[in-house]
């Protein structure tokens, strides 16, 4: 059983209390500063991971959030209806766009 000592024991258990409260916050603070930091800093990319052919349309679906398989059939519906525009965009993202830059 710990110790008490005469008249500290409340007031340690506060100052406790508010550094715990103060560290809280701090941490809300830094995650919200990661969070805005992450978005000013997104980037298009060509994906390593949802890859068919050169990684295009895994980079556009990860860049916006949503599935691969959509962004090939608008691929290939805007083919379809522009008498081969898809492919040439396709190809002219491949070459511009930078695949994905590997961890370390």
């Amino acid at each position: 059983m710990p110790k008490k000592t005469a008249g500290r024991g409340k007031k340690a258990g506060k100052k406790a209390e508010a550094k715990v409260e103060t560290e809280a916050e701090a941490g809300k603070k830094t995650e919200m500063k990661v969070e805005t930091k992450s978005d000013a800093q997104k980037k298009l990319y060509r994906s390593r991971n949802e890859k068919v052919l050169g990684g295009v349309c895994g980079g556009v679906a990860e860049y916006y959030n949503s599935d691969p398989t959509l962004v090939r059939l608008a691929i290939i519906l805007l083919t379809l209806l522009s008498m081969g525009a898809g492919i040439l965009f396709y190809l002219i993202a491949w070459i511009i766009v930078p695949i994905y830059p590997r961890e370390k």
